[in-house]
């Protein structure tokens, strides 16, 4: 717009802009590079994207919240028998599954709180014939119960069923390659039981 590129020391990037379709993802790529290396916070408490950033936080804070929270939630994985150990190394792969990445999820809950969340990479999976639609309550029906509890003088209760979907079992034939977050396990093939 203001012809840098024919003044010296710009006219390397004349070949860029005669790309301009080049040039915008070049761009769009250092936003999203900056966007994710911008450190993030919830609540004054800064998230870790991964584990190797929640181990530094707990050194740097001279406490262990966000290695309890990954503890809490391997723990919680064994409890449920969600997985099995294969043996070390890739070699260990059974024939006949896939290989999929796996990795941590942070959060700060209002109370401070650290949750950690082991999550699959699904996008890695064939989608599945059946339905996954998975409902939420809207906000019209909970005011709708509790409009009627109200007027009939109910009771009005609500739960909420933690690690849910560690009931549900896969059809797929899946394993991953244990993080450091498993400890001793590091490095194992860990194959999801269906």
């Amino acid at each position: 717009e203001h012809d840098l590129v024919n003044t010296p020391g710009w006219k390397f990037l004349r070949r860029y802009t005669r790309r301009a379709k080049h040039l915008r993802r070049l761009l769009n790529q250092t936003r999203r590079q900056a966007k994710n290396n911008v450190p993030c916070y919830k609540f004054g408490v800064q998230v870790p994207r991964n584990v190797k950033e929640a181990y530094a936080l707990d050194k740097a804070n001279g406490d262990t919240k966000w290695a309890n929270a990954m503890d809490l939630e391997i723990t919680q994985l064994k409890d449920y028998t969600a997985f099995e150990d294969a043996g070390k190394g890739r070699h260990a792969l059974p024939r006949g599954f896939q290989l999929i990445h796996c990795h941590m999820v942070f959060d700060v809950k209002e109370d401070g709180r650290r949750k950690a969340r082991f999550v699959a990479g699904g996008h890695m999976t064939q989608p599945p014939r059946d339905s996954v639609y998975s409902s939420v309550s809207s906000l019209q029906s909970i005011r709708t119960v509790s409009f009627l509890a109200e007027l009939n003088e109910l009771e009005l209760m609500a739960a909420d069923i933690g690690n849910a979907y560690l009931e549900a079992y896969t059809k797929e034939k899946v394993a991953f390659i244990a993080g450091p977050e498993f400890g001793p396990l590091q490095g194992h093939v860990m194959i999801i039981r269906n």
